[in-house]
């Protein structure tokens, strides 16, 4: 797999309902200087929901849909990270720094699941090419972790909310699993 993207992942209810939570006056967003460590001056809001190994937010259980979707989709499912990105309006596109997200680690997979329709988006560098994938809302964008990419700002809304998740490979049982919940559950 170089790249997939994943139109219209959750069903509608679902997604107005997550939207609705990750946009809205009173959800949590923290300040980052940069939008990768010490490599741009760019800044944006992130909320962390899952890092170290652990939940780190009351609203995990709000993104299990999408996490299922991930899973679903892959048959991966050990997550590394999980953190949602704001990024505000600048009027310009803003270009942040190109990187993988796991430096360190071998073979893992990142997913974009986009909450905005806007002309920001995500660049995949791929065998000396640029592949522009848009912001689409309900998407999810599901890549080779060792593909450098970078996020761009959007001009044409106030604002655009992503989350970013990295995995890795499990087990296979897991996924047949995660799938029998979904069509049950969800």
């Amino acid at each position: 797999m170089n790249y997939e993207l994943i139109e219209d992942v959750l069903d509608t209810e679902t997604y107005k309902e997550l939207n609705k939570k990750f946009n809205s006056s009173f959800f949590p967003w923290f300040y980052n200087d940069s939008t990768v460590p010490d490599a741009d001056n760019n800044f944006m809001f992130t909320h962390h929901l899952y890092r170290s190994g652990q939940i780190s937010s009351e609203y995990f259980n709000d993104i299990l849909p999408v996490l299922f979707e991930v899973s679903i989709t892959t048959g991966k499912s050990k997550l590394l990270r999980v953190k949602a990105n704001l990024y505000t309006n600048q009027n310009k596109n803003i270009y942040h720094a190109i990187h993988t997200d796991f430096p360190d680690i071998e073979k893992y997979y990142t997913a974009v699941y986009n909450f905005t329709d806007c002309n920001g988006g995500t660049v995949l560098f791929i065998n000396d090419e640029e592949v522009i994938i848009p912001s689409i809302k309900n998407s999810l964008l599901v890549f080779d972790g060792n593909i450098t990419h970078q996020g761009f700002t959007q001009t044409d809304k106030n604002n655009r909310v992503l989350l970013n998740i990295d995995f890795m490979w499990y087990n296979p049982i897991y996924g047949f699993f995660i799938r029998i919940y979904s069509w049950l559950f969800l």
